[in-house]
């Protein structure tokens, strides 16, 4: 746990040994609720060969000025993170679309650093007022019996 998001890391030995070692951090989100992803590497058990560039994606909430990781996504692989990249593309192909292209994080909430305000609203234009129905009258009523005026 850490304090600050620039002390996250997803480092990890074991006996002395590397098994994993971080090569480099992206801060997507910050906040309470923050998005990290780390690019790392991975060592095998056996040879202790570091593996290929992998990336996690990993989100952290922030608690009694701590940071907890509360979920990761691992992609394994160079074809993999260019499929993920190929299929984001799709789905924003014009970067200004999506709001902000300036790498700055943002908090989620489109309130960080890299947040566009919202463009100005024109005034609607005003509608006439619809006319309300005729209020129909209740039937009249009348009185049968011995307690009628």
């Amino acid at each position: 746990m850490a304090e600050k998001l620039e002390d996250l890391t997803i480092d990890y030995e074991e006996n002395g040994q590397v098994v994993r070692k971080t090569l480099d951090k992206h801060v997507l989100t910050k906040g309470a609720w923050s998005t990290v992803a780390f690019l790392f590497q991975e060592a095998d058990r056996k040879t202790g060969e570091l593996s290929a560039p992998k990336v996690s994606i990993r989100r952290y909430r922030k608690q009694n000025d701590q940071y907890r990781q509360q979920s990761h996504f691992t992609i394994s692989s160079a074809n993999q993170a260019h499929m993920v990249a190929d299929m984001l593309l799709r789905w924003f192909p014009d970067r200004g679309a999506a709001g902000g292209d300036d790498g700055d994080a943002d908090d989620g909430e489109g309130k960080g650093k890299g947040a566009k305000k919202p463009a100005a609203k024109k005034p609607a234009a005003k509608k006439p007022a619809a006319k309300k129905p005729a209020a129909k009258k209740a039937p009249k009523m009348t009185t049968v019996g011995d307690d009628a005026p």
